[in-house]
């Protein structure tokens, strides 16, 4: 059994503590509202803030991998993992971990980070990141660049196929680039990760009939035109909303097609019950990538009802999985004191990994009195990163000093430092602002990302640190 932690998100001096979600914010109530993001979509529950650095220091990190687990990330970033026995991998290589119930399996509709779990192991796309970050070609078999940098020519691997056996060839992609850009179709990440190939734009606003950067040279050749040279254009080809969709399978299975689809990608559903508690995906026999699955089967438990700490020590008898336990299991920052306690035998097997996640706090500008730059930048300096980051986490997080995470290009950036923590400045530049001071600031609502009605230890850090630093109580 091992227990792991993967965790590389930070505070950031973006105004903000960050994540993976869309951030909402309700106007209709006449207070000014700042987004709480989070990579995850709920809040877990609080936990006592302990001003006492930590009693043991983080794990080392093992040097070998012998293990059928996963990279998935919680609220938390922490998790418990089982790895394959040293003796080998069993004869059948089932995984169980709990899962969260996803809005949509359509790649198309899908912009949240629950629904991106189960996507991106059903469909896939031209593009793909490796496990280094280094983009490669993937239902593409290579591709070109013109010297302008406006044509992308995509030549197609010629055994790619759909789950079902069904060759992917260009006109699918013509197809499915046309649904994404379809208004009808009511996509929200069609405009960021598409817009840029010309005349997608123009038919989402209803301006057009047809995406013409999207050109179907043959069987095995897409071409792609973007409206001006842009070298992240390719990064972009990775996202879901790009996915190759099987036209059949969409429009013969209706509004639901997506729980039964036909994808191209390593992992086939084989049961969507989310209602009854259980996701199961089975390997992809026909998927045409290297190297093939090692896992046969992954079983998601959906909101199970079963304490997940004795499900992964005690085992799923319960839920009528005698013999099975969980293979790996979020941990929240609560119990993060005890998984690293040394006389504790999980800290055994916990494990810390990195993930592509910043946790922010997102000003609405629009409004008062985050309309005023001066009034930013002293929330900024309120917010004591390093020791929220050691307090709420362990340690085992770095403090983001911008909306970058670590492990991706670019993350150190000499040229950008970020915010110190400094409260009396913060203070300061209030006065300077055009409200003149603290007292002169209207009601400020603090919006939580996600469901569940808990208030995670780094939201109460975070309302602790305005009201000890600027004298503001947060609602």
């Amino acid at each position: 059994m091992l227990l792991s932690l993967g965790l590389a998100c930070g505070l950031s001096d973006i105004p903000g503590i960050s994540g993976g979600q869309e951030e909402a914010s309700d106007s209709s109530t006449g207070q000014i509202e700042v987004d709480l993001g989070s990579s995850s979509g709920s809040e877990e529950d609080s936990a006592t803030i302990d001003d006492s650095p930590p009693a043991v220091e983080e794990p080392a990190a093992s040097e070998e991998s012998n293990s059928d687990t996963t990279e998935e990330a919680s609220e938390s970033g922490g998790k418990i993992e089982r790895p394959a026995s040293e003796a080998g991998l069993a004869d059948e290589q089932i995984f169980i971990l709990p899962g969260g119930e996803p809005p949509t399996l359509d790649p198309h509709l899908s912009g949240d980070a629950t629904s991106a779990e189960y996507v991106v192991e059903i469909f896939s796309g031209l593009m793909a990141y490796d496990p280094d970050l280094n983009l490669f070609p993937d239902i593409a078999e290579s591709y070109e660049i013109s010297e302008d940098g406006l044509v992308y020519t995509f030549k197609l691997r010629e055994e790619a196929q759909f789950q079902d056996g069904k060759p992917v060839r260009a006109e699918d992609f013509k197809w499915s680039f046309e649904r994404a850009c379809d208004p009808t179709t009511g996509s929200r990440t069609a405009d960021t990760y598409l817009g840029d190939i010309v005349g997608c734009r123009s038919k989402l606003q209803g301006e057009a009939d047809e995406v013409t950067g999207v050109v179907v040279v043959d069987e095995l050749t897409l071409e792609l035109t973007i409206d001006e040279p842009k070298g992240f254009f390719l990064a972009k080809m990775t996202y879901p909303t790009a996915y190759v969709l099987d036209r059949e399978n969409v429009e013969e299975g209706g509004a639901t097609w997506f729980e039964t689809p036909n994808g191209s990608g390593p992992f086939v559903v084989s049961e969507y019950a989310p209602d009854e508690g259980v996701i199961i995906l089975d390997r992809n026999e026909n998927f045409y990538g290297q190297p093939k699955p090692i896992l046969e089967r992954v079983i998601f438990l959906i909101n199970a009802p079963i304490d997940l700490m004795n499900g992964y020590e005690e085992g799923l008898g319960s839920l009528g999985l005698d013999g099975f336990t969980y293979d790996t299991i979020p941990v929240g920052t609560s119990a993060l004191s005890a998984v690293t306690d040394p006389n504790n035998p999980l800290s055994q097997e916990f494990v810390s990994t990195e993930e592509l996640s910043v946790f922010y706090i997102g000003f609405n500008v629009n409004q008062p009195p985050f309309d005023d730059p001066k009034v930013r930048q002293a929330f900024n300096l309120a917010l004591d990163k390093e020791r929220m980051v050691r307090l709420v986490f362990q340690g085992l997080l770095p403090a983001a000093t911008g909306i970058v995470p670590p492990t991706m290009p670019n993350y150190e950036n000499p040229d950008l430092s970020g915010f110190d923590f400094d409260p009396e400045r913060a203070l300061e530049l209030i006065a300077e602002s055009s409200y003149g001071g603290v007292s002169e600031l209207p009601d400020i609502t603090l919006n939580l990302s996600g469901s569940g009605g808990g208030v995670s230890a780094l939201t109460e850090a975070i309302v602790e640190s305005y009201k000890v630093n600027l004298g503001l109580e947060l609602s």
